[in-house]
C-alpha cells in the first residue's frame, strides 16, 4: 500500500521558509500582472462615467387682459400648471419618444450592432430636482465618457425642440443652463481588484511551494524520511563541513559505536571523505564510507555496530531513499539518517 505523506504545521512553516523564493517569484508576476491589468484600456472599460446637463423651466404665467377673465378657476388652472411644471417636463424627458430620437441622433448601438433599447438607456438616466428650484438635472452614466456627455447634450436640445412643437408645452419656457462634461465616478472598483490580486497572487504563492515541494523528486523534508522508517539522529546545517562532521564524531562517540558505516549519495567525490575518516582514526572508531546506491552498501551494514545514510535537503533523490527504506523495513537493517538542511 502506498504511503501517504503527512505534513504537520512545523513541516508547513519550514516549506513556506525554504521555498519562499518560489513563492515570492508567483506572488510577484500576479502582483505585475494585476497592476498592469489594472491600469490598462481593458480594466478602464469596468469604469463608469457621468455627464450632467442642467436646464431651468420657466412657466409663463399669463395675465388676463381683461377684469373678467379673472376667476378662482382660472387662477387655480395658473397655480397647477406651475406646480405640475417639474413632474410634467420630466415625464417627457423619460418618454419613448424623446429618448428613441436621441438614440437615433446619436446613433447609439449596443455590442452587438443594434440600436440601444429605449428601456436600457433609461436604466442610466437619472432625473433630479434640488428642492424648491425650477431646476432639472440630467445625469447620464456610460462606460463610454463620450456618449455619456453626448446623451447628457442631446436631451435638452430634443426637450427644447419638443417643447416649440408640442402644444402642451408652448407655456413652458426651457433654457439650458450648461453642457455636460463627463467625470470618472467614484468607485471601489480599483482598490478591490488590487486587494483582491494581491490576495491571490499570495495563495498562488503558497501552493506553488508546497506544489513544487509535493511533486519534487528530492528530498525536501526530514519528516519523509521518518514516514519512510528512518530515525534521524543529526541534523546537520547547510553542507557536510568540518564541524559538522566533528558533529557526527561526538554523537558516535557519545552512542558508544565502535565501527560505523556512513552511506554517501552518487557524489561521493564532493565529500571531505579523508577529514572524516582521519577523525574516526584518531579516536579508534571503525569507519567505513560507501555509495549507499551501492548493492554492497546494504551487505556491509551488517558488519558494523551502526549504520547511516547522510541525506541531503533538494539534493538527496527520493527512489534512492525508498529503495534502501523497503529494504532497511523488510530486513531491519537498522540504518538511521543524518539529515543536512540547506
Amino acid at each position: 500500500m502506498e504511503k501517504q505523506e503527512e505534513i504537520s504545521f512545523a513541516d508547513l512553516t519550514h516549506i513556506l521558509f525554504k521555498k519562499r523564493i518560489i513563492g515570492f517569484k508567483v506572488f510577484a508576476l500576479v502582483a505585475i500582472l494585476t497592476f498592469i491589468y489594472a491600469f490598462s484600456p481593458l480594466f478602464e472599460n469596468n469604469y463608469k462615467y457621468e455627464a450632467s446637463s442642467s436646464i431651468s423651466i420657466i412657466y409663463n404665467y399669463k395675465t388676463p387682459t381683461n377684469p373678467e377673465e379673472i376667476s378662482e378657476g382660472y387662477v387655480y388652472y395658473q397655480d397647477r400648471m406651475q406646480n405640475n411644471m417639474i413632474p410634467t417636463i420630466k415625464g417627457y424627458i423619460e418618454s419613448y419618444t424623446l429618448l428613441r430620437n436621441v438614440i437615433s441622433e446619436l446613433d447609439i448601438k449596443n455590442k452587438k450592432g443594434e440600436y440601444l433599447r429605449v428601456k436600457k438607456l433609461k436604466e442610466n438616466i437619472e432625473i433630479v430636482n434640488p428642492n424648491g428650484s425650477n431646476l432639472i438635472m440630467i445625469s447620464v452614466k456610460d462606460s463610454n465618457n463620450k456618449i455619456a456627455e453626448d446623451i447628457a447634450n442631446e436631451i435638452p436640445r430634443k426637450l427644447v425642440e419638443m417643447a416649440k412643437a408640442n402644444e402642451n408645452l408652448k407655456d413652458y419656457e426651457i433654457v439650458i443652463i450648461d453642457k455636460a462634461m463627463s467625470y470618472k465616478l467614484n468607485s471601489n472598483t480599483l482598490p478591490i481588484f488590487l486587494i483582491f490580486g494581491l490576495a491571490f497572487g499570495l495563495v498562488l504563492g503558497i501552493i506553488a511551494s508546497f506544489i513544487s515541494t509535493y511533486y519534487s523528486k528530492r528530498i525536501q523534508l526530514p519528516s519523509y524520511l521518518t514516514e519512510n522508517g528512518f530515525e534521524v539522529d543529526l541534523i546537520l546545517n547547510k553542507q557536510l563541513s568540518k564541524t559538522e562532521i566533528d558533529k557526527i564524531l561526538y554523537f558516535v562517540m557519545l552512542a558508544n559505536f565502535e565501527s560505523v558505516l556512513i552511506g554517501l549519495d552518487d557524489n561521493i567525490e564532493k565529500y571531505n571523505i579523508e577529514y572524516i575518516k582521519e577523525m574516526f582514526d584518531e579516536n579508534e572508531i571503525k569507519i567505513n564510507i560507501l555509495n549507499y546506491t551501492d548493492n554492497n552498501f546494504l551487505v556491509q551494514s551488517k558488519l558494523y555496530d551502526k549504520t547511516f545514510i547522510i541525506v541531503e535537503e533538494n539534493f538527496t533523490n527520493k527512489d534512492h531513499i525508498n529503495q534502501i527504506s523497503n529494504l532497511n523495513s523488510k530486513y531491519n537493517l537498522g540504518i538511521n539518517a543524518i539529515y543536512i538542511e540547506k
